[in-house]
C-alpha cells in the first residue's frame, strides 16, 4: 500500500475543493484513479509509476502535477543453515536474502528460545536428534519485511552397524558396516580388526566389505574404527559366532552273499542338530536326501559285486555343511 499525502495550497482566497488522481497503472483497473485529497493505492507490481494529482479551486481553477514513483519488491528472506556433524549440535547460518534495497535489520528466532540480530549468526542446539523450526525476519531500508521459516535437523551422534552373517568354519564371512545417522553411506575410512590373531595379517583389513575365513570355530568380536565424509571418528564392535562343522560318519552292514546295506548314521550332534543327510551310494543311483527331524539311516541295493565308494554329506542347524566317505 502507497499512501498520498495531497499538500496543493491556493495563492489566492479560495479552497481547494477538488482532486484527481490518475497512479499511471493501468493494470489496477478501476482503482488506477481516486477523487479522494489523501488516497492509498495498491500497485499492481512494481516498476517506476508517473502519478499525476489535478486539483481545482472554488474559483474554477485547476493545476496538475507529475511525480515519479519508484515500486520495489519487498525482500525475499531466505537463508542457509551448516548443521557441524559429530553431534556437536552446532549450526552456522547464513542470511540469503534477495533484495533490491539495503537490509536494515535480521531477527532471528531459533525454536528453542533463543534469539539474535546477526546476518550470520552460530547457534549451539541444546538437544542433538531433534528438529527446531527456525524463523527469520529481515527489514530492509524502506520498512519492508519478509518472514521465512525452515526446519532445521540436528543430528544424531554417529550411529555406525556392522553387519555379517554368522558362518561356518573354512568359510569367508563378508562384513560391511552402514552409518544410520546422520548420513548413510558417508564412511570416509575403514580399518577392521576381526579378533583372529591366529590368521596372521588376514586379521586386519582396510576394504569396505572385507572378507574374513577365521582360524577356528568360536566367538569372535570384531573392532572397526572409521572416519566419515566429515571427520568425524567412531570404533564399534560386533560379536559374530563361527560355527563349528558338523562330523560325518557311519556305518555299515550286509548279510553274507547278499546286496541290500544297511548303512548307519554315526554323525555326532554336536553344536547343533542335523537337519539333512545327503548319501551318495557311488554306483551312479539318485543321491538319496532325508529333511527333518528323523534318523539319517538307510538301506541300499546294489546291482553289482564291486568295491563302492559311498559318501555322506549332512548339514546341520547352522547350515554348515561336511562331507566324508568310505569304500563300501
Amino acid at each position: 500500500a502507497t499512501a498520498f499525502i495531497d499538500f496543493s495550497y491556493n495563492l489566492g482566497n479560495g479552497l481547494i475543493t477538488q482532486w484527481h488522481w490518475n497512479f499511471g497503472d493501468p493494470a489496477s483497473g478501476t482503482s488506477n484513479q481516486s477523487y479522494l485529497q489523501n488516497p492509498v493505492h495498491y500497485f499492481s507490481g512494481t516498476g517506476l509509476y508517473y502519478v499525476t494529482l489535478t486539483v481545482g479551486s472554488q474559483e474554477g481553477c485547476t493545476d496538475s502535477i507529475t511525480l515519479p514513483i519508484s515500486i520495489i519488491p519487498k525482500p525475499e528472506a531466505d537463508f542457509m543453515a551448516q548443521v557441524i556433524a559429530c553431534g556437536e549440535g552446532t549450526v552456522y547460518f547464513y542470511d540469503e536474502t534477495l533484495s533490491q534495497a539495503n537490509i536494515a535489520s535480521w531477527n532471528w528466532s531459533f525454536g528453542d528460545g533463543y534469539n539474535s540480530s546477526a546476518q550470520n549468526p552460530v547457534h549451539v542446539f541444546p538437544e542433538i536428534g531433534e528438529t527446531y523450526t527456525v524463523r527469520l525476519i529481515v527489514t530492509d531500508e524502506r520498512g519492508c519485511s519478509d518472514t521465512i521459516i525452515k526446519d532445521v535437523a540436528i543430528p544424531e551422534d554417529l550411529d555406525v552397524r556392522i553387519y555379517a552373517e554368522n558362518n561356518c568354519l573354512h568359510q569367508e564371512m563378508e562384513f560391511m558396516a552402514m552409518i544410520l545417522e546422520p548420513l548413510p553411506n558417508s564412511i570416509y575410512s575403514y580399518s577392521w580388526d576381526f579378533g583372529d590373531p591366529a590368521s596372521g595379517s588376514a586379521n586386519y583389513s582396510h576394504e569396505a566389505q572385507p572378507l574374513h575365513v577365521f582360524s577356528a570355530y568360536g566367538t569372535y568380536t570384531i573392532k572397526l574404527d572409521m572416519v566419515d565424509m566429515f571427520g568425524c571418528e567412531k570404533t564399534v564392535y560386533k560379536e559374530v559366532i563361527v560355527n563349528e562343522l558338523p562330523k560325518p560318519e557311519f556305518t555299515y552292514n550286509v548279510e553274507t552273499c547278499d546286496s541290500v546295506f544297511f548303512f548307519e548314521d554315526m554323525t555326532p550332534i554336536g553344536s547343533a542338530e542335523i537337519t539333512c543327510w545327503r548319501w551318495d551310494f557311488g554306483d551312479g543311483s539318485p543321491v538319496m536326501t532325508i529333511f527333518g527331524d528323523v534318523t539319517g539311516d538307510v538301506t541300499h541295493t546294489y546291482s553289482k559285486y564291486v568295491v563302492y565308494k559311498v559318501t555322506l554329506e549332512v548339514t546341520n542347524a547352522h547350515g554348515c555343511v561336511d562331507t566324508n566317505s568310505h569304500d563300501v
